[in-house]
């Protein structure tokens, strides 16, 4: 299972890099692999090819807050798109082209999604011109 790194973890890279260690053994000591190291030192050193431990760890977390699968859609946003379903019946890409010209953001997978996760809304799939595929 994917783990990120902790902050503890990147002060030890950072100690290990400081000190002039090996990728292989500063995985060792943090126990992880020697490509996670290097992963984690090439996205995180700056400009100069500095790796700060701080900083490195400030913008993962800055990252795993921006991921898709954080954005929460909003409750009226998502109602809207139903209503567009049901009584329109159209696509979730129809529903998300009307809604973008109204500047509201919602990709039609996360329609698709919605979909799945309610049975009582699997009757008006069969209606788009892409089907929605059952994903578990």
């Amino acid at each position: 299972m994917y783990k990120q790194l902790t902050r503890e973890q990147r002060y030890v890279i950072y100690l290990g890099l400081q000190e002039k260690k090996t990728y292989s053994t500063i995985a060792r000591q943090i126990s992880v692999s020697i490509s996670t190291v290097s992963r984690e030192v090439k996205r995180n050193s700056n400009r100069h090819g500095r790796y700060l431990y701080k900083e490195a760890h400030e913008d993962a977390m800055w990252r795993r807050e921006r991921t898709a699968a954080n954005r929460k859609i909003k409750t009226h946003v998502m109602k809207e798109a139903i209503k567009m379903l049901v009584k329109d019946q159209w696509s979730p890409e129809q529903i998300v082209a009307n809604l973008k010209e109204r500047n509201v953001m919602i990709s039609h997978e996360s329609i698709y999604r919605y979909i799945r996760e309610h049975q009582d809304l699997w009757k008006y799939y069969f209606n788009f011109k892409y089907k929605c595929n059952k994903k578990d």
